[in-house]
């Protein structure tokens, strides 16, 4: 727990609605897909999933400072749309700030397009996008 809490303190600020403790635990207990990339015993990234009855949503991507840029984002996300797969799942979805561009070519490189603007999502009042990826 303590490498989780670590990469959401170096990953997010508080209007990008940064997970807790208990919000890990939560989303554990109720058995939603959390992915750990990790090497020799450090923590280097996570991801979370919600599932739904007919997708997956990626919930919240994070990446040690340290490993960016290294390919482990690319292999979480991977693994997520892989398990979304597995479960027969028709797509996984997602929301990101409009202006995180670096997270953004992350998801157009591995196949997501845009589905609709959030106007105003974010506390700040900046606005997200939703994009999704069909599966087949």
């Amino acid at each position: 727990m303590p490498a989780l809490e670590r990469l959401e303190q170096e990953s997010f600020s508080a209007s990008d609605y940064p997970l807790s403790r208990a919000n890990f635990l939560y989303h554990i207990k109720r058995e939603n897909p959390l992915f750990l990339a990790y090497e020799e015993g450090w923590v280097l990234g996570y991801a979370l999933g919600l599932l739904r009855p007919k997708s997956l949503r990626l919930y919240s991507l994070a990446v040690g400072i340290e490993y960016r840029h290294q390919g482990v984002g690319k292999r979480l996300l991977e693994g997520v749309m892989e398990e979304a797969m597995r479960l027969g799942k028709k797509e996984v979805t997602l929301e990101v700030r409009e202006s995180n561009q670096r997270a953004r070519i992350l998801y157009e490189k591995a196949g997501f397009e845009l589905w609709k603007r959030l106007e105003g999502y974010y506390p700040d009042g900046e606005a997200g996008v939703r994009l999704r990826k069909a599966l087949s």
